[in-house]
């Protein structure tokens, strides 16, 4: 199956006009090897690791993703910037709370990623949300 995976995967990057959808799913059971098989496929397209950010929805699957030995980071710390701004009813107004404005922090969406990779790898992508899942 993971031989299928690499085939698949290679004629859905090597070929962009036939994809169905921008993104390619290898699913599996933990411990299935399915990080490993990206990191080979990877390799047999000639993209360096150093080019390839993995993600997780949260921080204890980027952790098992880094520990697995390769370089992740949470979407969020990836994808957004926390904001502080004043919060606002539904006109528009400001919320004020003791005579002072209320703050509030919110994610907002960063204009460009810092770093320039090749290749997106989303880890447990199932949990991302459509809002999320648009954002990426």
């Amino acid at each position: 199956m993971q031989q299928v995976a690499v085939e698949k995967y290679t004629d859905w990057f090597l070929h962009p006009s036939k994809r169905v959808r921008p993104w390619f799913e290898i699913s599996g059971p933990a411990g299935s090897g399915k990080t490993t098989l990206v990191k080979y496929i990877m390799k047999e397209l000639g993209i360096d690791e150093q080019y390839i950010l993995f993600m997780a929805l949260v921080g204890k699957a980027t952790l098992a993703l880094r520990l697995s030995g390769v370089r992740a980071k949470t979407i969020h710390s990836t994808i957004y910037d926390l904001v502080t701004k004043y919060d606002t009813d539904e006109f528009g107004k400001v919320i004020m709370r003791h005579g002072r404005p209320k703050k509030i922090q919110v994610f907002e969406k960063k204009k460009e990623l810092v770093e320039r990779p090749q290749q997106l790898v989303i880890d447990e992508g199932g949990m991302v949300g459509e809002k999320i899942g648009m954002d990426i």
